[in-house]
């Protein structure tokens, strides 16, 4: 196994790859794959692929719901509005992350 620094490296590369190259769809991929394989590295042996399968249905479900929320957003305000909902939504996202990453210890979580 790579350090984790290097893991981070790849998938820094990969997603700035991707997202510049002509096939976007191609490497949306690329996002999940680091992220399944951390939380399966926490999972108790033998649950893995129960782990993996846990994680996917969320993603799916978050995007369906995504999906519905933006249409509900859309009626209700209007696509004025829809630019600073989706800011507050991004920064309380980047904040759950930060406070969810956190380590008691002060090391980071991919160290």
């Amino acid at each position: 196994m790579l350090p984790s620094s290097t893991n981070l490296k790849i998938c820094v590369m990969s997603m700035t790859l991707c997202s510049a190259g002509p096939s976007r769809s191609s490497c949306s991929d690329s996002r999940v794959r680091p992220q399944q394989h951390l939380i399966m590295s926490y999972a108790p042996a033998g649950m893995q692929p129960m782990v993996a399968s846990l994680n996917q249905s969320a993603l799916y479900l978050a995007v369906s719901l995504s999906g519905a929320a933006g249409g509900i957003a859309l009626d209700a305000a209007g696509a004025v509005l829809l630019l600073p909902l989706a800011t507050v939504l991004a920064v309380a996202a980047a904040g759950l992350t930060w406070w969810h990453g956190r380590r008691t210890d002060g090391r980071s979580v991919l160290s």
